[in-house]
């Protein structure tokens, strides 16, 4: 019989043994290093819950000062406001319709404004320069396209005379106006 060479076996299991027992002391290393920085992790936490909550009772503080309550409400409804205080500007939208029915030679009587429109009797009359009608055509084609418009008009319904045409129309506030009033 042949002797069976156990050194070679003994090695075998002592390298597996020890390969095992570095393997196990790694993994003890590494959650107990796991462990370490879990519980840093929970102080920082703690430290960060802890600032917040001083910010918030801070803020509760400044939002509890009446001035701050006032800006806040302002802030929220601003876009109303300037949209309102551009309706207001009655003044100007008299002057600018004045102009406009000056320079297409028409003439405006009466001025109702209510709720962002304008209504209005307009008058045209025939002189050297064109006929009432084409003057009236004239503002009708052209106020539209001018940049400068404050005004939509609305469709007019009828109109009245020959060398002397009349008809009432409502202009509604161009809502570019509003654009416009926010940004200055």
């Amino acid at each position: 019989m042949s002797a069976v060479d156990t050194k070679f076996y003994e090695k075998k299991k002592t390298n597996s043994f020890y390969f095992a027992l570095i393997f196990l002391l790694l993994v003890v290393l590494a959650t107990w290093g796991l462990f370490v920085y879990n519980i840093s992790l929970e102080k920082k936490i703690s430290r960060w819950e802890d600032r917040m909550a001083q910010l918030e009772s801070s803020i509760s503080e400044i939002e509890s000062d009446p001035q701050i309550q006032a800006y806040r409400l302002f802030d929220r409804n601003r876009s109303l406001l300037q949209k309102r205080e551009c309706e207001s500007s009655v003044t100007t939208f008299i002057t600018h319709l004045k102009r406009n029915t000056w320079k297409y030679s028409l003439s405006s009587q009466g001025f109702l404004y209510s709720d962002g429109k304008i209504s209005t009797d307009i008058s045209s009359s025939w002189d050297t320069s064109a006929q009432a009608y084409e003057k009236i055509v004239n503002f009708l084609w052209s106020y539209p396209e001018d940049e400068n418009a404050l005004f939509d008009i609305q469709p007019i319904e009828n109109f009245d005379g020959y060398d002397r045409i009349n008809f009432s129309t409502t202009f509604t506030l161009n809502p570019n106006l509003y654009e416009n009033c926010s940004e200055s």
